[in-house]
C-alpha cells in the first residue's frame, strides 16, 4: 500500500528477523542472550540436517551448543554489520500477528532510520 516508516538501527536488529535457510547458515555470526543477561557471540560452524539440533554454534568463548533450526531463528540473532545488510532478505512479524518477508534495499547510516526494506507485498519501511 505504499506506507513509508523509519526506524534505526538498533530497531531492525530488535524487530526484523534476518532470514537464512539452514544451508546458509554455516560461517554466520550470531550473537545470544543467555540466563546470566549477557549477550554471547559466536560463528555458525556446521549445520548436519539429519541431527535432530543440526545447527551448531562456538562461542567466543571456546563453548560449543547444538540448535534446533527453530532456535537458531527464534534465540540468536544473525549479527551482520549495518554495510552488509544490503540484498539481505528479512522477516518482521506486524501487529496482525503476520511475518512479512522482504530485502534490505539501503542503508545510509547518516540517516535517523538508515536501514530501507521492501516487502514483497510492495511496503517500504525504513528501520
Amino acid at each position: 500500500d505504499g506506507d513509508v516508516e523509519s526506524y534505526s538501527v538498533e530497531d531492525v536488529r530488535d524487530q526484523l528477523e534476518l532470514y537464512l535457510p539452514p544451508g546458509m547458515m554455516v560461517g554466520r555470526r550470531v550473537r545470544k542472550r543467555f540466563e546470566d543477561g549477557k549477550l554471547y557471540a559466536g560463528w555458525v560452524v556446521d549445520v548436519s540436517p539429519a541431527d535432530r539440533f543440526p545447527v551448531t554454534v562456538k562461542y567466543d568463548d571456546g563453548d560449543v551448543e547444538s540448535y534446533s533450526v527453530e532456535d537458531v531463528r527464534d534465540q540468536l540473532e544473525l549479527y551482520l554489520p549495518p554495510g552488509m545488510m544490503v540484498g539481505r532478505r528479512v522477516r518482521k512479524r506486524f501487529e496482525d500477528g503476520k511475518l512479512y518477508a522482504g530485502w534490505v534495499v539501503d542503508v545510509s547510516p547518516a540517516d535517523r532510520f538508515p536501514v530501507t526494506v521492501k516487502y514483497d507485498d510492495g511496503d517500504v519501511e525504513s528501520y
